[in-house]
């Protein structure tokens, strides 16, 4: 089904902005985080490639948001072009480019972002997969760097700067990000993706529980969250912190992003300008498919 509501479906925009406005009512200053693979998996990308996230993201509410390795599927120019068409901050720490792309894109790429709430920095840093150009197709000239050693470099500079709540926004895969999150000191949460890993406490078929728990070198808990694959759920974690930035407490779970749940929550109305973008996007994709491609 190729429309911005199917019945009785589930996931999508219009369902996961419902779920974050949901969750805003209560807590307006929540952050919402996007971990990768925005691009492909569907008609929608077969027939507008980048155009339809360019469209939609900044209408979402991110904090940030970073590429995963599909974003460069149709080359790294595709994604610059993306890039450029937002105002959301794109996050890309160990991303760099030999030579520098003559691309307004380029100067909206950051390796991390600081953000208050209450009165605290909170340090978000931006990695995506070293093996990128082995599991897509970004072209020459640009490089994926060793995750450890750039998110070891990012931390030391939010510290400089007196940040002492970090969360790595990484495109990895979870055992991947297990390893990191042993490796580094000073990152309290990671937000994950890449391997589609379902974490719930309630789920017997979850990878584990929500989240999972790992500690630094330091031994101080660092917190790990994904939420599966293709927009079906949306991640939510609350954390409590100590005067030094240390986790000291947490609770979470992901949210079935279908209508039942989200009559459970309690959530507003789907967004009729958002649901109706999408279905302009869906049209020529219903015509697509009536098309006979072989006998």
């Amino acid at each position: 089904c190729y429309a911005a509501l199917c019945e009785g479906g589930r996931g999508g925009y219009v369902r996961l902005d419902q779920a974050v406005r949901a969750i805003r009512k209560d807590n307006p200053d929540a952050l919402f985080l996007e971990a990768g693979d925005i691009f492909q998996g569907t008609l929608f990308w077969t027939l507008h490639k980048e155009r339809v996230p360019a469209t939609l993201v900044d209408k979402m509410g991110y904090q940030a948001i970073i590429p995963g390795n599909h974003e460069f599927d149709d080359g790294w120019a595709t994604w610059l072009r993306y890039v450029d068409a937002l105002k959301t901050p794109v996050l890309a720490a160990n991303v760099s480019f030999d030579p520098r792309p003559d691309s307004p894109a380029m100067d909206k790429l950051q390796p991390f972002i600081v953000i208050e709430r209450d009165g605290r920095k909170i340090g978000i840093v931006g990695l995506v997969t070293e093996s990128t150009p082995l599991t897509s197709t970004p072209g020459e000239g640009i490089s994926f760097n060793d995750a450890k050693k750039t998110l070891e470099d990012a931390v030391a500079k939010l510290i400089a700067q007196d940040v002492h709540i970090i969360i790595a926004l990484v495109h990895l895969g979870l055992e991947n990000e297990k390893r990191l999150a042993r490796a580094v000191d000073g990152v309290d949460i990671i937000v994950g993706a890449h391997s589609h890993s379902l974490l719930s406490n309630t789920d017997d078929k979850a990878e584990g529980p929500y989240p999972v728990v790992e500690k630094t070198p330091d031994g101080t808990p660092v917190l790990l969250v994904t939420a599966s694959t293709a927009c079906a759920y949306l991640g939510k974690l609350d954390v409590g912190f100590d005067a030094q930035g240390v986790v000291t407490e947490w609770k979470g779970g992901p949210i079935l992003l279908d209508q039942a749940t989200l009559d459970a929550i309690n959530a507003p109305k789907a967004d009729s300008e958002l649901a109706q973008l999408i279905d302009d996007f869906a049209a020529p994709v219903a015509e697509m498919l009536t098309s006979t491609v072989g006998t």
